[in-house]
């Protein structure tokens, strides 16, 4: 008899243990559900507030009274990593970007506001780009996030029809508005893009461009009406091709444009 109450007191205890683990994890992943969504809606609303105005309209001032049409300083107040915004209209990537100082793998698994989050933020790294987009090549990194976010739908630009769609990247600064056309979209090797090549070389520079319209693949899109040389600055949006995260898809545009 006092074996099988013994029996049964195990049960309970082990029952009991069990429903406070799960209770304590769904107390942690609704916090960070909150904690996180908390965060998009402050973005969002840095994003909105200058104007109400989205940046793809009329937000943008006169070249002698610029005026950026995002709110920079609520944005600070969340992280002073923040230094830009990129979008591309009629898409997802609507981001704040953001480089840590000696530590550019800090992003990989933080978000915008420090905490630990799987998703990251995007970000350029210290140690190969400056904060001010002047670098022959700057370089953007973010996750292929499987719920699309980020730069989870990226590789959309392998579809010829999304590739000649959305041909414009817009890159928000506190003084300035850059404007970018993508000339590719191209699966590529893991390579450290900025540690492999000296891009204020100019045969170097033309190389990399070679190496890059040389790719065949079934995901590769180009604009050959783009011409590209070594005077150019270029932005690549840099991600873990979904076939195989030992590479990388990148998508690569040339500016066009720079308002101040």
């Amino acid at each position: 008899m006092k074996k099988i109450e013994n029996g049964k007191l195990k049960w309970l205890l082990l029952f009991i243990v069990s429903s406070v683990g799960a209770i304590a994890a769904i107390i942690f992943l609704a916090v960070s559900y909150l904690s996180a969504h908390s965060v998009d809606k402050y973005l969002e609303a840095a994003y909105r507030d200058v104007g109400a105005v989205s940046p793809t309209e009329e937000g943008l001032a006169s070249a002698s009274d610029f005026n950026s049409p995002i709110d920079f300083e609520s944005l600070w107040a969340v992280n002073k990593d923040i230094y830009a915004w990129i979008e591309i209209p009629d898409t997802n990537i609507n981001y704040p970007v953001a480089q840590k100082k000696m530590n550019d793998e800090y992003y990989l698994n933080h978000a915008i506001d420090g905490s630990k989050d799987k998703k990251g933020t995007l970000f350029t790294e210290s140690l190969f780009n400056g904060t001010d987009f002047n670098d022959p090549v700057t370089v953007i990194y973010g996750h292929d996030m499987k719920n699309g976010s980020m730069f989870g739908r990226l590789q959309n630009y392998s579809k010829e029809a999304y590739f000649n769609k959305h041909t414009t990247i817009k890159v928000y600064m506190p003084e300035k508005t850059l404007t970018y056309k993508v000339f590719a979209a191209v699966p590529f090797s893991g390579k450290h893009i900025l540690y492999s090549w000296d891009f204020d070389d100019e045969n170097q520079f033309n190389n990399f461009i070679r190496t890059v319209r040389s790719t065949k693949s079934l995901l590769v899109n180009f604009n050959y009406e783009i011409e590209v040389t070594s005077s150019d600055k270029l932005l690549i949006l840099s991600t873990c091709l979904k076939s195989d995260n030992s590479k990388r898809y990148l998508v690569m545009a040339v500016l066009t444009d720079e308002q101040k």
